[in-house]
């Protein structure tokens, strides 16, 4: 019953913890309307007169002297506005000092300087090329048609047809950075030396505990996990042996020595079995024998105390991990790598029997 206490504790604690953490940051605040007659660049969240509905424009959503009397012949006391006020902001860039971009995300396309390309005279003229090409704007250019020789290095095979350009070609490559982006030093650096005076970011609103509502929720939630620990750490050995199933202590040391004696058996048969026979004998030693003992090992650690714990717990679990990486390459079809990975378990798992605490 403790156990299931615990258990509860912990799960409540754990979702009202999440419901609040999800609940710390708003997309709105309350502003208060009494002695308000304007409100220049607040903006409603919602509109009180539709029903809570959004404001069909901005226009419509700014706090203007004719909306703020709206609101007051309404009996409106307060109402919810945007927080920030904006999703965008300009910022001024500085060339002088590009890194204070750093961090920001565009709330924009943003174009850049366009970048110079060339293609000499006699290049290769592939899809790709024509594609640049195309988005350059180039749509006139002098080819000529040329058959490759031998495998000389010029791109185009033996005997086959390709066009190549008669003189070189100086084109202008458009590039822009989607809305979204997050400008790091190099793209900082860029936007500065492209000659903007100022870029469209995004506004973050920072974190206020004094503006959380759900706070004393998640200070709850934080009770309520640590009371949940407190009565798990309180547990008798008896009682989490009863919480995890009714484990006996007899219950892993059987599994060990039933573990030993199956897996030295499957290897002294390992070269007569192929992928398909190991995964399907090993499968059962893993889930009847292996699980057991690792779910019964906190009672195990109660019991028998942490240096006689580590002393079993440790060749067990290179044991287990060796007939998992055997269990995995017959899945996959490799018998021999199946075969040495279960050789290997077996001197892990015969310490481990050894070491068993009584």
């Amino acid at each position: 019953m403790k156990g299931l206490l615990a258990n509860l504790l912990l799960l409540a604690g754990t979702v009202l913890g999440g419901l609040a953490a999800a609940n710390s940051v708003r997309a709105w605040k309350w502003l208060s309307l009494e002695g308000l007659e304007e409100a220049p660049g607040q903006y409603l969240f919602e509109d009180p007169l539709a029903d809570g509905a959004a404001p069909a424009s901005a226009e419509a959503a700014q706090l203007t002297r004719e909306v703020v009397q709206r609101l007051h012949a309404a009996g409106h006391a307060r109402v919810k506005v945007k927080d920030p006020p904006r999703e965008s902001e300009a910022f001024a860039v500085a060339p002088t000092d590009p890194d204070v971009l750093v961090g920001r995300v565009l709330a924009e396309e943003l174009s850049l300087s366009p970048e110079w390309k060339a293609l000499e005279a006699g290049s290769l003229l592939d899809a790709r090329q024509r594609l640049e090409l195309e988005k350059a704007g180039v749509t006139e250019f002098d080819l000529v048609l040329s058959r490759g020789a031998d495998e000389d290095g010029d791109g185009l095979p033996d005997g086959e047809l390709g066009f190549r350009t008669r003189g070189q070609v100086i084109y202008q490559l458009p590039r822009s950075r989607p809305a979204g982006t997050y400008i790091d030093s190099f793209l900082a650096a860029e936007i500065a030396g492209s000659g903007s005076e100022t870029i469209e970011v995004r506004v973050v609103r920072g974190f206020s505990l004094g503006e959380w509502s759900w706070k004393y929720h998640f200070m709850g939630s934080l009770l309520l996990l640590g009371l949940g620990v407190l009565l798990k750490r309180s547990m008798t050995p008896t009682e989490a042996g009863a919480e995890m199933g009714n484990i006996s202590f007899g219950g892993p040391r059987e599994c060990i020595e039933r573990l030993e004696a199956r897996v030295r058996e499957l290897v002294g048969r390992a070269e007569e079995f192929g992928a398909e026979t190991l995964h399907r004998e090993l499968t059962p030693l893993l889930r009847d024998y292996c699980y057991p003992v690792v779910e019964a090992r906190e009672v195990l650690r109660a019991r028998v105390g942490a240096v006689r714990f580590a002393h079993f717990m440790g060749p067990f679990a290179s044991g287990e991990r060796k007939l998992n990486r055997a269990w995995s390459a017959a899945v996959d079809g490799h018998a021999p790598e199946a075969r040495a990975s279960l050789r290997a378990a077996l001197p892990f798992l015969e310490e481990a029997r050894a070491a068993y605490p009584d």
